[in-house]
């Protein structure tokens, strides 16, 4: 046999071991890039929805503020006594004057709800006398889903001194 061919004879078997190792690896690889692209995915899409929940959540609170520091005779702190009128009046409440707001964040199913309290100490609690319970304390709840962790919840907080002068 002529030393030639037999070079190149066992040349071509290792190319075809290279090729068929080449295959193995690549179908190892594939599946478990596949598997970490969409994990990724999943995570940046839960990193999006939480800032945007933050934003949404931080919005809604800064409005609040807004209310309270207004001449408005409708707003201001006074407003706040009637919780459910200041939240759910047609046109001037809080929830139909963030509707175009709050409809954006509808759409990427972004929801929120609004607490007032009643009149409280600066601890967050009534103690019964006037001239500490002057506070009311608002919470901005909003509640947005995670493909990682399911329902997701973040709640703002905030004392707003109540101003009857």
């Amino acid at each position: 046999m002529n030393p030639r061919r037999a070079h190149i004879r066992s040349r071509r078997a290792f190319t075809l071991i290279e090729a068929i190792a080449s295959i193995v690896i690549i179908a190892t690889i594939v599946p478990t890039s596949v598997l970490m692209l969409r994990d990724a995915t999943t995570a940046r899409i839960d990193a999006v929805q939480t800032t945007r929940a933050t934003w949404f959540a931080t919005a809604v609170a800064e409005q609040i503020k807004a209310d309270a520091a207004s001449t408005s005779p409708a707003l201001g702190t006074p407003a706040f006594a009637d919780a459910n009128a200041y939240l759910n009046t047609p046109s001037t409440g809080l929830y139909a004057r963030l509707s175009d707001l709050s409809t954006f964040y509808n759409t990427s199913a972004i929801t929120y709800t609004v607490t007032i309290s009643t009149l409280v100490s600066d601890s967050g609690t009534a103690t019964g006398n006037v001239a500490e319970d002057i506070y009311r304390y608002i919470q901005v709840n909003v509640v947005w889903s995670s493909d990682r962790f399911g329902a997701r919840q973040m709640t703002i907080g905030q004392l707003i001194a109540e101003n009857n002068a």
